[in-house]
């Protein structure tokens, strides 16, 4: 099995792979996680088969070779592996992965838990069953209360 060179160049967009695949007419092109393998079968054109009554003597085969090609190649993160291209021409296949665009964090809504507003009585400061001072009305401080029972206190004494 031979492994095929390639050119990998990077653009603001995407990164683009050039793989040389002399000979291959249907390379298979697979994306699985963060893996890109690029794989393909060639067989010798017919008419090198048949050069000289089909008994040629191959001297010496740089270009046209028999076999498979295969290589993966790992895709860095932040990539779109869904919307990758690929394009076979001459015996090049460019490979075209863009970049994912990155996405503003979402606006997400809090929801807010309001307690339940207290009992008309307390509202009005009126003393709530069992209470022995009278309560704060709308915020006032709690301590001022205390004191005034008890100095009301001291003078039914």
């Amino acid at each position: 099995m031979a492994v095929p060179v390639a050119n990998i160049n990077e653009s603001d967009a995407a990164f683009v792979i050039q793989v040389d695949v002399p000979g291959a007419s249907d390379p298979d092109v697979v994306a699985v996680g963060n893996k890109l393998k690029v794989s393909a079968a060639v067989s010798l054109p017919a008419a090198l088969l048949q050069a000289g009554g089909g008994t040629a003597r191959v001297l010496r085969r740089e270009r046209a070779r028999a076999g498979r090609y295969e290589r993966s190649f790992v895709l860095p993160d932040g990539v779109d592996a869904d919307a990758i291209e690929a394009r076979l021409d001459a015996g090049v296949l460019t490979l075209t992965v863009p970049k994912a665009r990155p996405q503003a964090p979402a606006a997400k809504k809090i929801k807010v838990v309001v307690a339940a507003p207290p009992a008309a009585a307390e509202r009005a400061g009126d003393k709530a069953p069992g209470d022995k001072a009278p309560r704060p009305a709308d915020g006032d401080d709690d301590e001022g209360a205390v004191e005034d029972a008890a100095e009301e206190a001291a003078m039914q004494a």
